[in-house]
């Protein structure tokens, strides 16, 4: 398990060809997710609890899901 602490290190650790697994730390609870990265840059994320499916910029994560106040407060691993 390896904490994520900036879209930096998120979009190196993306850049394998199969989706990469990482948590949000809930306290007792975690919100997983499968990333990859598209050919265009953008984030393709996949919200495991629910199976839906978002693709983001980097500034999408900040304002259209909580990946990036995860990784601000230090609360987003990869596994």
């Amino acid at each position: 398990m390896t904490k994520v602490t900036s879209i930096r290190q998120l979009r190196l650790a993306c850049s394998a060809e199969e989706p990469e697994d990482f948590f949000i730390s809930l306290g007792l609870a975690r919100s997983s997710k499968s990333i990859m990265l598209t050919e265009d840059g953008h984030f393709d994320i996949v919200n495991e609890i629910d199976d839906t499916q978002q693709v983001l910029t980097a500034g999408e994560l900040f304002t259209h899901s909580n990946i990036g106040q995860a990784i601000a407060n230090g609360a987003f691993y990869a596994y």
